[in-house]
C-alpha cells in the first residue's frame, strides 16, 4: 500500500496531545494502523510532549496560559495506537473493526440513493460523527462543504475531488472553507470512513432539505 495523503501536521499534533474530538481521533488511529510514517510521527510527538512536560515541571512557568496547556496535556486521554498485527478484515482497520464488533461483510448498510449506502457509527453524545460510506463505481457525490473538521479515509477503491486523488489508506484533511465534489475513480466500489465535528454543509436546496431525513 502506497499512502500519499496524510492527516495534517496540526491534526497529528492535536491527536498526540489528546485534544481532538473523539470521532476525528478515531479516524487518525485507523490511519496510523496502516501508515508507518504517521505512526512514527505520533510517537515522536508524544515523546517531545513528555520531555516538555518534564522540563516545565522542573522550572515552573510564569505564564498562566502555559500552565493551563500543560495541565490539559497531562490529563488528556489520547486514543492509544493499536498493536500492529496482520489485519483480520480486508476493509476495516483494526481499531474500527474492534469498536464495531463486526466484519465489513456484516455492516448493515442503509441506502441513501441508488448506488450510495451509509452506515452511521454510534458514538457518545458530543463526540462528533463517524460514518462509513459505500459508493458504486464512477458515482459522483453532491458538492458540499464542512462545519468544523472533517477527515475522510479511503478503505477500498479510490476517488478524486478538487483537492486530489485518494486511494486506500489516504486521508483527506480539509479546511472548513473548502467545498468539494468527490467522484469514484475505481472500477470497484469505493468505501470510506468519514469523521466530522458536524454534518456536512450542502450548497443546493434539495440536499439541504433532505439532510435531516436521510441523515447524510
Amino acid at each position: 500500500m502506497t499512502i500519499r495523503h496524510h492527516p495534517s501536521e496540526t491534526t497529528l499534533i492535536s491527536y498526540a496531545a489528546g485534544t481532538l474530538p473523539v470521532a476525528i481521533a478515531g479516524l487518525v488511529a485507523c490511519h496510523a494502523t496502516v501508515c508507518p510514517e504517521c505512526r512514527a510521527k505520533v510517537r515522536r510527538l508524544k515523546m517531545v510532549g513528555a520531555l516538555l512536560l518534564e522540563t516545565i515541571e522542573a522550572e515552573p512557568p510564569a505564564d498562566a496560559e502555559v500552565t493551563v496547556a500543560v495541565t490539559r496535556f497531562a490529563e488528556s486521554n489520547v486514543l492509544p495506537l493499536p498493536r500492529i498485527k496482520r489485519p483480520s478484515d480486508p476493509v476495516l482497520p483494526a481499531p474500527l473493526a474492534h469498536y464495531l464488533g463486526m466484519s465489513s461483510d456484516e455492516i448493515p448498510w442503509k441506502t441513501l440513493v441508488k448506488g450510495l449506502q451509509q452506515y452511521r457509527v454510534k458514538l457518545p453524545k458530543g463526540s462528533g460523527e463517524i460514518r462509513l460510506l459505500k459508493a458504486r463505481p464512477r458515482l459522483r457525490l453532491l458538492k458540499h462543504g464542512h462545519r468544523g473538521m472533517e477527515l475522510t479515509m479511503v478503505l477500498k477503491g479510490a476517488y478524486r475531488d478538487e483537492t486530489g486523488e485518494y486511494h486506500r489508506g489516504d486521508v483527506s484533511d480539509l479546511a472548513e472553507d473548502i467545498e468539494h465534489q468527490p467522484k469514484v475513480l475505481s472500477d470497484e466500489e469505493c468505501i470510506c470512513i468519514i469523521a466530522s465535528e458536524a454534518p456536512a454543509r450542502y450548497t443546493e436546496l434539495l440536499p439541504r432539505l433532505l439532510q435531516p431525513i436521510m441523515g447524510f
